[in-house]
């Protein structure tokens, strides 16, 4: 990559390795299974290759449920004895599952983890060590970039295998924009070109419309926080004691959402939640933009040839989120082992490029990433990857816990909602995401 992806991701504030946020919903039943988890079976290798064990494998997105199972497809033609059972928990109940889970005892052998929150885990001994595996051969960390090494190494010891990594752009109907006769996203669009395709493309208005320009969506990572730093935002000061939401960069951003709402170039809140943008509104030819993650084109352009994808519409900067995502091992796993082998495999050239082949998300390997571009060709796939070499920003820190984003969306869906109310957007959100502290 032109870069080492990310020096960015370099940038990952340390200081969250010293949170407890584990303490957030789960503090009450840590103390009790504090022996179970970090001591006895601490380390422990319980299940031998050759023997006959079902392990299980945690995961969140539905869109990649496809390319998960021929992962672990191949796995078990290779690992006969090892049955592995995937344990598919949306987003939205994901993390508190995990947290709970882990705290009580009971929890997925091997699981999705993020930058963010492998610190926490790790720093609760919740995580295995996965250095035997690189010390062997089994995990080869030179073939990712460094960047994202160090974002699963907490205390000099690595605590999850890099799968992939995602960035943002923005999804368009080519077939709703030649019937209007506007010309197709470019990365030469700004703020002012989005909105004014937007009017353009919407007929009607409100959530009596027929077709709306664009789906502003309350996503904390495919929408709101990208034009956020795009106007240089801000969501905390430097010690993560106060909101800045309300600041006048932040803010911008923010009224500059809401105003498609207002104006009804956008379904509202309450449209979406019982309308899905990203499974049926979009899809469907209801909406003529939105902005997404890498790891929809291939649904999106299956349900809808006339999908393509641009480079996310620019502000005072460029930028575009990036994250990702490692395998890790839970400590308090009986066949760790085994366990330890689906991970080393997952994060092998035959596993990543399983994962590549099938278009769902980029994959971390080295060599890899192009191969995922050419995965769906009617697609402009090169715009994610180059969001990552070029203008990607990684997903801002925040005080411990996520009570605080659910906090701001929220906010977002009562304000964004038919009935709801956008004046001083900015400060009920920075009075919202506050009263978590």
């Amino acid at each position: 990559m032109k870069r080492d992806l990310l020096d960015l991701v370099k940038q990952l504030d340390r200081a969250a390795s010293r949170r407890s946020v584990l303490r957030a919903g789960v503090a009450g039943g840590a103390a009790a299974t504090a022996a179970a988890v970090t001591g006895s079976r601490q380390g422990q290798r319980s299940a031998r290759a050759q023997d006959a064990v079902t392990i299980s494998y945690g995961f969140w997105d539905v869109t990649q449920q496809e390319a998960v199972e021929a992962q672990i497809a191949a796995f078990q033609e290779a690992n006969p004895n090892i049955t592995v059972s995937p344990q598919l928990t949306p987003w939205a109940d994901y993390w508190t599952k995990l947290q709970t889970g882990v705290a009580g005892g009971e929890s997925w052998d091997v699981f999705w983890l993020n930058f963010a929150n492998l610190p926490i885990f790790a720093e609760q001994n919740g995580l295995v060590s996965l250095q035997p595996l690189v010390e062997d051969g089994s995990i080869d960390t030179g073939a990712f970039p460094e960047a994202l090494i160090e974002a699963y190494t907490f205390e000099d010891t690595l605590y999850a295998a890099s799968r992939d990594f995602d960035t943002i752009g923005l999804f368009y109907n080519s077939e709703l924009f030649d019937a209007a006769g506007v010309d197709y996203p470019t990365a030469e669009w700004t703020w002012e070109d989005l909105r004014s395709a937007a009017e353009a493309l919407t007929i009607g208005t409100g959530d009596d419309a027929e077709q709306w320009g664009f789906a502003v969506t309350t996503s904390y990572q495919e929408g709101i926080t990208n034009f956020i730093l795009q106007n240089e935002g801000r969501y905390w000061n430097d010690e993560l004691t106060e909101s800045q939401l309300a600041e006048p960069a932040a803010a911008e951003a923010i009224n500059f959402l809401s105003s498609f709402i207002t104006d009804g170039l956008s379904p509202s809140t309450d449209v979406q939640l019982t309308n899905n943008p990203y499974e049926t509104l979009f899809p469907a030819g209801r909406v003529a933009m939105v902005t997404g993650g890498s790891w929809r084109p291939k649904p999106l352009y299956e349900a809808n040839p006339a999908i393509n994808v641009a480079p996310l519409p620019m502000g005072k900067i460029r930028a575009s989120v990036i994250h990702g995502l490692g395998h890790a091992v839970w400590s308090g796993s009986e066949h760790q082992e085994a366990a330890s082998l689906l991970v080393a495999f997952l994060a092998s050239a035959e596993g990543e490029q399983i994962l590549a082949d099938s278009g769902a998300t980029i994959p971390s390997r080295e060599g890899m990433q192009e191969t995922w571009v050419t995965s769906v060709p009617e697609v402009n796939m090169e715009v994610f990857i180059e969001a990552a070499n070029e203008y990607a920003a990684r997903v801002p820190d925040g005080p411990d816990g996520s009570e605080w984003i659910n906090a701001i969306v929220e906010t977002l869906t009562t304000a964004w909602g038919s009935g709801g109310s956008t004046e001083d957007l900015p400060q009920q959100l920075a009075d919202a995401a506050n009263a978590t502290l």
